[in-house]
């Protein structure tokens, strides 16, 4: 049954309570229980009209935090919307600590940044796009690694039909001292093409003091 606990506040001492219509709490509401069970077949919502920086906290003093959504229709979809920023945060010491994983056949990854970024590729499911109204930048204190894992496959820089571009590749526009690298491995044969057989394609190569051109085989 439902009666007032020693400190004053209601209590059910029969261990549950089961309210077939509206439930209103105009306080704080306590639940000292192993399972909270909200189940029913119309729309369950949490609402706070707190102005506050945490108007709604869910914290687990041990244990983690599980969402799931079960829906497989189309527009059953997990929606978080922030009008601020939106932070994600982890203190775990592993390789996946964040992990962001579109794990079925055809699922893909789109990040976007700013509200004019340019026109989504189309180039299908199984992949990352990085989609950016003004620039992305990629920097590490060791090493970044872009490669490809088939034969023959490509990486494209710069690769857009109608568009002019400046690829800089080592210290243009900073001064450093560093080398670049192109096929150098002389393990398996490689084709350098420069340049292309357009008239007024121009090729200009510039340097230091010592020039030297070999040719094996």
């Amino acid at each position: 049954g439902i009666g007032t606990a020693a400190d004053g506040d209601l209590a059910v001492d029969d261990g549950d309570l089961i309210v077939a219509d509206n439930f209103e709490v105009d306080g704080d509401a306590r639940f000292d229980v192993a399972t909270f069970d909200l189940n029913g077949t119309g729309l369950i919502s949490l609402h706070t009209s707190n102005n506050t920086a945490a108007a709604m906290t869910f914290t687990t003093s041990d244990g983690g935090i599980d969402i799931t959504v079960g829906g497989a229709e189309a527009g059953e979809d997990l929606d978080i919307l922030s009008n601020q920023g939106l932070t994600l945060t982890s203190s775990k010491a592993m390789a996946t600590a964040v992990l962001i994983d579109a794990s079925a056949n055809l699922g893909g990854v789109r990040i976007i940044a700013g509200d004019n970024e340019p026109t989504a590729t189309g180039i299908g499911g199984n992949s990352l796009e990085l989609l950016a109204e003004d620039d992305i930048i990629l920097q590490a204190n060791d090493f970044i690694d872009i490669s490809v894992r088939n034969d023959n496959d490509e990486i494209n820089i710069g690769d857009v039909a109608g568009v002019g571009s400046v690829i800089d590749i080592g210290s243009v526009n900073n001064d450093a001292t560093g080398t670049v690298n192109i096929a150098t491995n002389g393990t398996s044969a490689h084709t350098v093409n420069i340049g292309n057989s357009l008239t007024g394609t121009a090729v200009t190569i510039s340097g230091g003091i010592e020039w030297a051109i070999a040719a094996t085989g």
